[in-house]
């Protein structure tokens, strides 16, 4: 839709602009009282805690291909079209859109839309669950706008919730509460990843007689596979992905309490893929759909991965013993795969003289493959990558973890994911020149990139997809 279309460019614009901070979309009616039934007057805003924009700018900052200026440009990159696209887009609907900023503490886009009200959906779900009335929640995370958002669901559930904003403030928080001999606490939901102590610290640093209470870890959407095991070794009885849901919040509360899930989990059957022992991959590539595809992939057969935008970059990125491999574009802006590699393989520790170095590129021709070769490279992979030679190659420098995925049998019953990959399938059968089922492949069957990426993709803007710090 276009309300989705608007929404995507300014969330893609500032994230690409806040690296530590928070990002608010936030939706309300701009006038409750308003007697019409059958359209409702909406105000929709995304408020950022970026670069900001000076004031002499912010006149032009809806002028096509304008970027701020040239270090923005260099260092930002992207076409300066998304605001462009979605003023228009805000303009067709009837509204304006505008924006207030300060320089250097972040920036608000906002507008109004006039929308005619859909018909009544369902009841939602978590509406009759009755568990967790008046269950004490214990709500661990540093970022406050999330906390925000988090009680809000929680409330809705009934529950009676405290907050802290550090393991510190929380672990004061349960001795105070032991101390008063208080009603103790139902449920915890930890955010694993805050400063100073993480999710795995609270745990550590619980009283042994607390341990047993039910907890909730939530993590990031890339999250490695040995830390889940970490986690349920450690007391965790529950993982869920951020953003959270009001529906993903209920269903981790209800699998860490033992209850019958109200909204099933779409259980995944890996298809003959390995699963890789601890390792770090440094991965140099330019483009935004790429990055996430790859860091995808990677995740999920449980290696680290860090991104680097161009050769320039890894140069800075590549210490002594930092990454165990590196998977490395060839043509990228500032510095291409080529002259990086040369200029990895010229330093003189031993180090950077063995490191594996695996190029990728749509480039298939004999003589790119040599070119690799001859300048250092150890192999090379034509994208789009395929899962399966990707994972094989890797297996030739990584060490392979002992335990590996179980293939899929004939007579097993569907599974939800599967289903949900016809659904992305279908979704797309209309689309010319758009192959949904070799997307899904090369995704290795992951619905999600797909989704996403072809969604973003007419009014995509290039940003840093793993430069926000905290949340």
């Amino acid at each position: 839709t276009r309300v989705q279309q608007i929404l995507l460019n300014l969330l893609k614009n500032a994230v690409k602009f806040t690296s530590k901070g928070y990002i608010r979309c936030r939706l309300s009616l701009a006038e409750p009282e308003n007697p019409v039934e059958s359209e409702k007057k909406l105000y929709f805003e995304v408020i950022d805690t970026g670069i900001g924009i000076s004031e002499e700018n912010e006149k032009k900052v809806f002028n096509s291909f304008y970027q701020g200026d040239a270090s923005i440009s260099r260092k930002y990159g992207g076409t300066g079209l998304g605001l462009v696209i979605s003023k228009s887009l805000v303009e067709l609907m009837g509204g304006e859109l505008q924006v207030e900023s300060e320089y250097g503490k972040g920036s608000r886009f906002y507008f109004t839309l006039t929308l005619p009200v859909a018909a009544q959906s369902a009841v939602p779900k978590w509406k009759s669950v009755s568990t967790f009335r008046n269950k004490n929640v214990l709500l661990v995370d540093d970022c406050g706008k999330l906390r925000d958002v988090l009680r809000h669901y929680l409330t809705k559930l009934r529950c009676v919730v405290e907050e802290a904003g550090s393991v510190d403030e929380a672990l004061d928080l349960i001795q105070a509460h032991d101390e008063a001999h208080e009603t103790p606490y139902d449920l915890f939901v930890v955010d694993y990843q805050m400063p100073i102590l993480n999710g795995f610290d609270f745990v550590q640093g619980l009283p042994s007689k607390m341990k047993k209470i039910p907890k909730i870890l939530m993590h990031p959407i890339h999250f490695d596979e040995r830390n889940y095991h970490l986690a349920e070794e450690i007391g965790y009885n529950s993982c869920v992905a951020k953003p959270l849901q009001i529906s993903s919040l209920l269903s981790a509360m209800q699998e860490a309490v033992g209850e019958t899930l109200t909204y099933q989990k779409a259980v995944k059957t890996e298809k003959n893929k390995v699963f890789f022992k601890e390792a770090k991959i440094l991965l140099v590539e330019d483009n935004e759909m790429n990055q996430e595809l790859a860091v995808s992939l990677l995740n999920s057969v449980g290696l680290t991965t860090m991104v680097a935008n161009n050769g320039k970059i890894a140069l800075d990125l590549l210490k002594k013993n930092a990454f165990d491999l590196v998977l490395m574009d060839i043509q990228m802006p500032v510095m291409n795969g080529l002259d990086a590699t040369v200029e990895i393989r010229r330093r003189p520790d031993v180090y950077f003289k063995k490191v594996p170095i695996i190029a990728m590129s749509a480039r298939a021709f004999q003589k790119d493959k040599e070119d690799c070769l001859n300048v250092g490279m150890n192999s090379y992979i034509a994208k789009p990558i395929d899962p399966k030679l990707l994972f094989s190659e890797l297996a030739k420098y990584l060490p392979i973890a002992e335990d590996t995925a179980i293939v899929k049998t004939s007579n097993e019953p569907e599974t939800e994911t599967a289903r949900s990959d016809d659904d992305t399938v279908s979704l797309f059968q209309k689309v010319r020149h758009f192959d949904a089922a070799a997307g899904l492949y090369h995704a290795n069957d992951n619905n999600m990139p797909i989704r996403g990426l072809t969604i973003s993709y007419p009014y995509t803007v290039d940003f840093e997809s793993n430069n926000l710090e905290n949340n």
